[in-house]
């Protein structure tokens, strides 16, 4: 995840989120939603990937005895300890990944739908933010003279994928 500044306000009846465009007439509802990380996934995958590592270390160990390249208990103790450690290091690194998930705070999400699509507009840990920018958005679709600005920091959250004409299609990093 990441933070970018972006601009938020309507202006000449244009919603603006940053460079993106949304006529007022177009939108059909606004809202505000919890983003769910997958917590239990991320556990799930961490299990898989614990086991994996230490299968993956058992079997480095029998292939080396199997193949007789131990051959005395200090060459067979120093393999232990580097297959171990190896995998130990890789089960960490997955560790602090996992402790990274599972420490997110909550987000909320501005969700603007128009009439064929939603959009996840704004992404912010204060909900009050996005609960401000609901009720100025609603405000503005009933009030033609309606203009208002925000300079927010909008979390980006993975990696975003945009099609705006046939066969483009884009990473947005």
């Amino acid at each position: 995840m990441r933070t970018e500044t972006i601009d938020v306000g309507v202006r000449h009846r244009v919603l603006w989120i940053g460079t993106e465009a949304y006529p007022l007439q177009n939108i059909a509802r606004v809202s505000t939603a919890g983003v769910v990380f997958r917590k239990g996934a991320a556990v799930g995958r961490f299990i898989g990937i614990t086991v994996f590592w230490i299968v993956l270390g058992v079997i480095a160990l029998v292939a080396l005895f199997v193949a007789d390249v131990l051959q005395t208990d200090e060459q067979t103790d120093t393999a232990i300890k580097v297959v171990g450690g190896i995998a130990g290091l890789l089960i960490l690194i997955q560790f602090v990944r996992l402790l990274s998930v599972l420490s997110r705070r909550k987000l909320w999400a501005l969700v603007i739908e128009t009439a064929g699509t939603s959009h996840r507009a704004v992404i912010s840990p204060d909900r009050n933010l996005v609960n401000t920018l609901v009720r100025e958005i609603v405000a503005a679709i009933n009030d033609p003279t309606a203009t208002f600005s925000h300079t927010i920091n909008n979390i980006v959250t993975g990696d975003q994928y945009n099609q705006y004409a046939p066969n483009t299609t884009g990473r947005v990093g």
